[in-house]
């Protein structure tokens, strides 16, 4: 496929090994929640911080914020389905990890926890049907500093030209 690399760093934290590093956020007006996803999100993800958060009168979820890795597959029991279905369903070819998806609904959860919304204690946020996230194996790493976020340069001048064609 003809396409262009991504403009982020090779480097840790931004890359590790096979460990890819990222930005989620939670931010809060009020009693109304804004979530920023680093790819395209199933809703599961929304309605999973939802279920297990509580004094938000909204939720609203930003989609391709901060980066972009594909999509978010929630839960990840989901997951072997979804590859199978291919080719009509392309998720699980543009996808960086089967747990993806479960990382982020637990990384909001605590992030918007952190800003100030109560815990539900609701312990199936997918419902009663899907294993609930492990979000204790996913998330141990996510509360490390990672300083200033590296820019990467832009490479088609204006903005608007097309890149040069990859060589042969």
């Amino acid at each position: 496929m003809r396409g262009y690399g991504a403009y982020r760093s090779t480097l840790p934290p931004w890359a590790s090994g096979d460990v890819i590093g990222t930005f989620a956020s939670a931010h809060r007006i009020g009693d109304v929640l804004l979530t920023a996803n680093p790819g395209e999100a199933y809703p599961d993800v929304r309605m999973a911080v939802a279920a297990a958060r509580k004094g938000m009168q909204a939720v609203f979820t930003f989609g391709l914020a901060n980066d972009q890795l594909g999509y978010l597959i929630a839960p990840s029991s989901e997951y072997g389905w979804i590859a199978v279905s291919q080719p009509g369903n392309d998720n699980a070819f543009f996808n960086v990890s089967t747990a993806y998806g479960d990382h982020l609904a637990c990384t909001l959860t605590a992030a918007s926890g952190a800003i100030g919304f109560g815990a539900t204690r609701n312990t199936q946020p997918y419902g009663p049907h899907a294993p609930a996230p492990a979000c204790p194996v996913l998330t141990p790493t996510d509360a490390v500093p990672i300083g200033p976020t590296p820019q990467q340069p832009w490479p088609f001048g204006d903005g608007l030209a097309l890149p040069p064609p990859f060589p042969q």
